[in-house]
């Protein structure tokens, strides 16, 4: 019977699907699939990203676990990054070149919430973990939760609307301003006051709000707003 055969484990040490390459593949059936892999290889996407279709993905997604119980992709590359990938119904965890972020997501009517237990920042050593809500119809982006960034530990609320963030923090005591200092483009003698002149044994923000916008898929700073 077709049942009894696809109940039986699949293995392939090379899979090529046109532009897509798959190495390790494992795949085993029990009610659903499970899908390992060791090496994805998946071509560039022409279409520039955006969140205006993030809740068909999302669709997609959550379709594609009406056939995958579980899904384990190591070492997949995509424009030139590489990412582990482990995937179960409303649980993701992510490892890439960049960030490694785990967490659970899902859909209430026209919003995806999501719980981030773990968004680690690779280039700025930076954790920050909390609550999110995205609203597919006005496509704004509400965010609070903490962080523990430039040895400073706080909590922190952003909100993204159009290419516009804006957000507000506040932190315990801190040690080292030398290094949340550095971090912004200030003139050399701003800098030298703030780091040399200031003396104190602890620092500490007690609420600080700022925007910025989104320019080239980079946040840049508005310093006039803080």
């Amino acid at each position: 019977k077709m049942e009894s055969r696809f109940r039986e484990d699949l293995e392939a040490d090379s899979l090529d699907l046109g532009k897509y390459k798959v190495e390790g593949l494992y795949l085993k059936l029990d009610k659903k699939f499970t899908l390992k892999a060791q090496n994805v290889v998946i071509p560039k996407s022409k279409e520039k990203p955006s969140f205006d279709n993030v809740d068909k993905t999302f669709d997609k997604i959550k379709h594609l676990f009406t056939f995958f119980d579980y899904i384990d992709l190591k070492n997949v590359t995509f424009d030139n990054n590489h990412i582990d990938i482990i995937l179960t119904d409303e649980i993701l965890y992510v490892n890439s070149d960049e960030y490694e972020i785990a967490g659970n997501i899902h859909r209430e009517g026209q919003k995806l919430v999501a719980d981030v237990s773990l968004l680690y920042i690779k280039k700025e050593d930076a954790t920050l973990f909390g609550n999110l809500i995205y609203d597919l119809q006005t496509h704004v982006l509400e965010t609070q939760g903490h962080f523990d960034v430039y040895n400073i530990k706080g909590a922190f609320n952003a909100d993204k609307v159009d290419d516009t963030i804006t957000f507000d923090v506040n932190s315990s005591s801190f040690t080292d301003l030398r290094t949340l200092i550095e971090k912004f483009n200030l003139k050399p003698k701003v800098k030298s006051w703030v780091v040399d002149k200031v003396k104190a044994k602890k620092h500490k923000i007690l609420f600080l709000e700022g925007a910025g916008k989104i320019v080239d898929n980079n946040f840049k700073m508005d310093f006039d707003t803080l």
